[in-house]
């Protein structure tokens, strides 16, 4: 879903909110003007207030849900950025020209990156395996080491490793969306919650017309800033990718 389809997503929702309360207006015309009619229409006023209050809170509900998703995702990116940040500087502490050899291929590969953003988002890879995942396995320990290579070596695999998990944790939770059933249901309730406005509102009160547009306009505004949260790689509202622009400005690159 891209920001052209968030917006039109919003925009179904508000019409249909709109469309529900000019409804339940007309089915106000209907209701006999009896002591019955007049009962009828002060039990739905009476159900359509919590109604009402139950949608504000199931909205604010998945804005924060959204959010916090939105969040996790960002705090992966940071995460990955200071893992390659940090393997950059374990291969250059190694040395030798093996190690610094992987330190290229990554550097390289951290520039493709950013230049395909699907690389970062979507897991999208140039091949199986990246040169620089074999070059770092394929590191030579000293004959004489004393640890110091091994331990290093290991510590390289481990954030090779969590650079690895994180990106795919990434992928997954922007693989995630709602629902098209929960769409559904949340168009239902919508649809119920505008209808009985309608139908308990007093005929031609510029007010309660009111009312009920800005009510609409709010929930069609969190719809849109909820789907905008789900996709967040594509649309006004996205992941930030600046901190690898920062991890190659600190190597230089």
């Amino acid at each position: 879903m891209n920001n052209f389809q968030s917006y039109n997503f919003a925009v179904a929702i508000v019409t249909l909110c709109v469309v529900s309360y000019y409804f339940g207006t007309l089915a106000r015309r209907y209701i006999p003007e009896s002591a019955a009619g007049q009962q009828a229409i002060e039990a739905v006023r009476f159900i359509s207030v919590p109604l009402l209050l139950v949608s504000a809170v199931t909205m604010a509900m998945m804005l924060f849900t959204a959010r916090q998703s939105f969040n996790a995702k960002q705090d992966l990116v940071n995460e990955i950025a200071g893992a390659s940040l940090q393997l950059d500087r374990v291969l250059t502490y190694y040395g030798g020209d093996k190690a610094l050899h992987a330190q290229s291929e990554f550097r390289e590969y951290l520039q493709y990156l950013l230049q395909d953003k699907d690389a970062i988002w979507k897991l999208k890879d140039r091949q199986d395996v990246e040169p620089f995942a074999r070059d770092i396995q394929a590191l030579p320990i000293p004959a004489k080491d004393t640890g110091v290579a091994v331990s290093t070596k290991r510590f390289a695999l481990d954030l090779m490793g969590k650079i690895s998990q994180d990106r795919f944790m990434l992928g997954t939770l922007n693989s995630k969306i709602i629902y098209p059933a929960t769409y559904t249901l949340l168009a239902i309730w919508l649809c119920v919650v505008f209808s009985c406005m309608g139908a308990t509102a007093p005929l031609f009160n510029p007010w309660v017309f009111w009312f009920g547009c800005v009510a609409a306009g709010c929930v069609g505004s969190i719809c849109f800033i909820v789907a905008e949260y789900q996709t967040s790689t594509a649309g006004f509202i996205t992941l930030d990718a600046s901190p690898f622009e920062m991890v190659l400005k600190e190597i230089g690159e």
